[in-house]
C-alpha cells in the first residue's frame, strides 16, 4: 500500500513539473520576436540572394552553364525568360531540384516550401513554373513575392509559399 501512495505522489509531482516546463516553453515560443523565423518575405530575400551552390549545364537553345556562385534569383530570372520564349520546362529540372532542396533546408522540417514563377497576363498572374514536391493542401499558408525587373512588357514574379508540413513529412516517412 505504501508503494502505491508513493507512486501516486511521484506521478503527481512529475505531472506538475512537466506542465510548468511546457507552459514556460510555450511562452518563449509565442514571444513576438521569435515569429521572425517564418517571416516569408525575409526567407524569400535570403533565398533569392543565396547561391545555387552547384555547377550544372542546362540544355536550352544550346547549353547554358550555371556556376556554383550564381544566385538563385538569377537562375529563376533566367528560367522565367527562357520559359516565356518557349523553352521546355523539363530542361530546368536539375536546377529546380537544387532550389527546392535549398528552400526546404532554409524553411525547416516543419514547413513545406513552394516556389512559383508567375507571369502577368491581362492583369492577372499565370503560373509559368511551379517548383514543389506537391501542390499546397493547407489553407494555413503564408506567401511573399518579388517582382523580377521587367524587360519590355513581360512582368514576372517569384513567389515563395510556405505551408505547415503534414505529419509524415515532418517525420520523414
Amino acid at each position: 500500500m505504501d508503494a502505491i501512495v508513493f507512486f501516486t505522489v511521484a506521478v503527481l509531482i512529475c505531472s506538475v513539473l512537466l506542465s510548468r516546463t511546457y507552459q514556460e516553453f510555450r511562452n518563449e515560443v509565442e514571444a513576438p520576436g521569435l515569429d521572425a523565423a517564418y517571416d516569408v518575405s525575409s526567407l524569400l530575400e535570403v533565398l533569392l540572394r543565396g547561391s545555387i551552390g552547384g555547377g550544372m549545364s542546362l540544355n536550352v537553345s544550346g547549353f547554358i552553364t550555371i556556376h556554383p556562385t550564381t544566385t538563385i534569383g538569377e537562375c529563376l530570372a533566367m528560367e522565367a525568360s527562357a520559359l516565356l520564349i518557349g523553352e521546355r520546362p523539363d530542361a530546368f529540372g536539375g536546377m529546380n531540384d537544387y532550389i527546392l532542396v535549398i528552400a526546404g533546408r532554409m524553411a525547416g522540417q516543419l514547413v513545406v516550401p513552394h516556389v512559383w514563377i508567375l507571369h502577368s497576363l491581362n492583369d492577372s498572374w499565370v503560373s509559368v513554373a511551379e517548383i514543389e514536391d506537391r501542390p499546397p493542401v493547407s489553407e494555413n499558408r503564408r506567401a511573399a513575392w518579388f517582382d523580377l525587373p521587367a524587360n519590355g512588357v513581360d512582368r514576372c514574379r517569384i513567389t515563395l509559399v510556405l505551408e505547415p508540413a503534414l505529419l509524415p513529412e515532418c517525420c520523414g516517412v
